[in-house]
């Protein structure tokens, strides 16, 4: 089941410091990358432009950690040292920007590359019981709810949690990848 993106939401648009340029293109990481830079995990949205791909995220003031979101709720990469940009600081949230480089044959334009196997996992694990719920009609937290009420049916490995969690939470109402109405 392929969804198609109606757009890509501004809480991790992905952007060089300053106004985008035309030449610069939304792209996904298709793996988990242990980079000299940061661990990031895959399925993020990046700007690509020449060889620098840009990452927009939040976190704690001080934190390694970077989330695609203000609540906190999507790690997405986890920084090693200070190549970090910070853009804005509200209360104890810092809106921050991360340059990396990352080799082409990591990155995808079709965010389905990067997406795939979790949603082969979710559907799966998670239409057991049912039929494939709409993702986008619930919140990353009304997600994690009903995910810790249903877990038990579907039984999945740590490994399978943690991509059904991902999954569910980037494609959730509040979630960095809208689907198609």
């Amino acid at each position: 089941m392929r969804v198609n993106i109606k757009k890509i939401i501004a809480l991790l648009s992905i952007y060089a410091v300053g106004t985008l340029s035309l030449s610069a293109s939304t792209v996904y990481l298709t793996e988990d990358l242990k980079l000299s830079e940061a661990d990031v995990q895959s399925g993020i949205v990046l700007e690509k432009k020449d060889a620098v791909s840009s990452l927009k995220g939040f976190r704690k003031v001080d934190s390694t950690e970077i989330y695609a979101t203000k609540n906190l709720s999507l790690k997405i990469a986890d920084v090693k040292d200070s190549k970090i940009v910070k853009v804005s600081k509200k209360g104890d949230i810092e809106e921050v920007v991360l340059s990396l480089n990352i080799k082409e044959d990591k990155l995808s334009e079709d965010y389905y590359d990067a997406w795939e196997e979790r949603e082969e996992i979710f559907l799966e694990k998670c239409s057991q019981c049912h039929a494939s719920p709409e993702i986008g009609s619930h919140t990353m937290l009304e997600w994690e709810g009903l995910y810790l009420s249903m877990k038990g049916f579907a039984q999945p490995t740590p490994e399978e949690e943690i991509a059904i969690l991902r999954y569910l939470k980037t494609f959730a109402k509040d979630g960095i990848i809208k689907e198609e109405e």
